[in-house]
């Protein structure tokens, strides 16, 4: 990927640019009926618009960048493989405390795996009821997979043993990360580890368009295959009718919301974590649920975008200003993390272009994951930085 061209699916703003103009340009050619107002249809040529101008302004300090050699670069030392067994270890800790949590619902573990196995939408369905501790620490999982493919992708550790094991840990916790029987586990870890692959052997990758079809068609295979294994949609519509609900029901029901939204300015939907931190040391009452409401936009359907948490928290105004400012942050910092050259680097950079990928979709740059990662990845350069000092000292 020499040409300056393909660098540009390095950055975060890219993304939003095609996914927006390609499911916008489906919704345009009536594939199904989505009731979409006028002022909906500005308000995403304005998303477009930033995205586009966000990619302008920041193109040209992403093609300065020496990417060629970007994985012989990736120094992996102590720091790292220290980060790589906490996440390895904690995110084992997760996923095995989420199986025992809700075993309990099920009558035991073998119920719970049999459950999976024959009628996995209990499970889905048993966690809308319960929950566990498990969620959030099994986030864990996700660097610890990431480093599996990075760790072979760069060549640290040149023996077959080494090798095999980095393999059937990264597959045995991707595995496990399916039991949540949700879409978005399988698919973030795709797209993350296939973006953080290409990147760090950018200079010896010859054929850009097959990855480009691969992050784009991979998160297809996961979303037909778990419908057609968990039997999560309506037969009588038929497979790629729900498949078309799915992407496009987003922009119906932003839509509606805009038509009776009343903002109340807590901004907790937008920084959720932190609000969720306020709540809990009692500055702040109830913190409104992240999963929404569902309306009729003429099918139900209950995502609304990555623009919902600003109209909700401040109306169009916060809009306006929100969605520029979140396409050049996710842009700019997608450039420092690049710039660290370091596995947690390119895991957040990673990260970012996901944010603007499934934009359409759901807003990820207020989850709890996000903000975890963003922190492990801060304390991980403050702690390197650290060590550079007391070396050169």
């Amino acid at each position: 990927m020499r040409s300056p061209i393909w660098r540009l699916l390095l950055i975060p703003s890219t993304y939003g640019v095609l996914v927006w103009s390609g499911l916008l340009s489906l919704l345009a050619f009536d594939f199904i009926a989505v009731d979409v107002s006028a002022t909906a249809y500005y308000v995403y040529l304005y998303v477009i618009i930033c995205f586009v101008l966000s990619n302008a302004l920041i193109s040209r300090l992403f093609l300065a960048i020496d990417l060629e050699g970007l994985g012989r670069q990736i120094e992996v030392n102590g720091l790292d493989m220290l980060l790589f067994v906490v996440s390895t270890l904690i995110g084992l800790a997760g996923l095995g405390l989420y199986i025992l949590d809700f075993s309990a619902n099920f009558g035991g573990v073998y119920q719970f795996f049999y459950i999976f196995l024959t009628n996995p939408l209990e499970i889905r369905a048993a966690a809308a009821d319960s929950t566990s501790f498990g969620f959030q620490i099994s986030y864990f999982s996700w660097l610890s997979v990431f480093y599996c493919v990075l760790l072979l992708a760069t060549g640290y550790g040149k023996s077959m043993g080494w090798k095999i094991f980095l393999a059937l840990l990264g597959v045995f916790e991707f595995a496990l990360n399916l039991l949540f029987i949700d879409r978005t586990r399988p698919t973030i870890l795709f797209v993350i580890c296939a973006l953080g692959f290409v990147a760090c052997r950018f200079g010896r990758f010859r054929h850009p368009l097959r990855f480009l079809v691969a992050v784009f068609l991979g998160p297809l295979v996961i979303f037909f295959a778990q419908a057609l294994y968990t039997g999560k949609y309506d037969a009588s519509d038929g497979l790629l009718n729900n498949f078309m609900v799915y992407i496009l029901g987003g922009f119906g029901y932003f839509s509606s919301l805009l038509s009776d939204v009343i903002p109340d300015y807590s901004f907790a939907r937008t920084f959720y974590p932190v609000a969720k931190i306020f709540e809990v040391l009692g500055l702040m009452r109830e913190v409104p649920p992240q999963i929404l409401e569902f309306r009729d936009i003429p099918f139900l359907t209950n995502v609304g975008t990555f623009l919902e948490p600003f109209v909700s928290d401040g109306g169009l105004m916060f809009l306006l200003v929100g969605v520029p400012s979140l396409a050049v942050t996710l842009d700019l910092f997608a450039l420092l993390a690049l710039r660290m050259r370091s596995i947690p680097g390119l895991f957040i950079w990673a990260n970012f272009i996901l944010i603007a990928l499934l934009s359409f979709f759901v807003p990820k740059y207020n989850a709890t994951h996000t903000y975890l990662f963003i922190a492990i990845f801060l304390g991980f350069q403050l702690m390197r930085a650290s060590r550079s000092i007391e070396v050169r000292g």
